[in-house]
């Protein structure tokens, strides 16, 4: 939006060593703030809040950071399977 505030992902970015290099490699989406969204993601991922243009508009943001505990024997490569359709 030009009110700014954008939550900036860049994609395929969860494995990278610097999050630099991921702002120079890396396509990136912009995703708009609007009432009501949420969005989940993998916090792996480089990203980041633009800067909110319009002094007269507030962004609000709340993080929750849900982790699993290491005796569930789930590891990341696990839970986080490929679910797309196969052909």
């Amino acid at each position: 939006t030009s009110d700014g505030g954008q939550l900036r992902m860049y994609l395929d970015s969860a494995h990278v060593e610097s999050p630099c290099t991921a702002r120079d490699t890396h396509e990136y989406i912009d995703v708009n703030p609007s009432n009501g969204k949420l969005l989940l993601f993998d916090s792996r991922m480089v990203h980041s809040v633009e800067e909110v243009l319009n002094e007269n508009k507030i962004r609000r943001a709340l993080t929750l950071w849900i982790t699993r505990p290491e005796e569930s024997g789930v590891s990341g490569e696990d839970y986080f399977m490929d679910i797309s359709p196969s052909p």
